[in-house]
């Protein structure tokens, strides 16, 4: 499933973010997925992902909490 999905300012924002959380997630990648990006989380990672996408969202209607 599609945890989020966000709009960034460009397509060079897009490819540093998808890198930043593929570095990240690296650990908990399912390996032998095919050609499909699979991660294996806890409820909690899930969540701290979802913020951190939120965060970084730059469309007009995004509810980013920078608090």
């Amino acid at each position: 499933n599609t945890l989020h999905i966000i709009a960034l300012e460009s397509i060079d924002h897009a490819r540093l973010a998808e890198t930043a959380f593929h570095d990240v997630l690296d650990h908990a990648q399912i390996k032998g997925a095919g050609n499909r990006e699979l991660f294996t989380l806890k409820p909690r990672q899930v969540q701290a992902v979802i913020a951190a996408m939120k965060q970084l969202d730059s469309s007009p209607s995004s509810d980013v909490n920078l608090a």
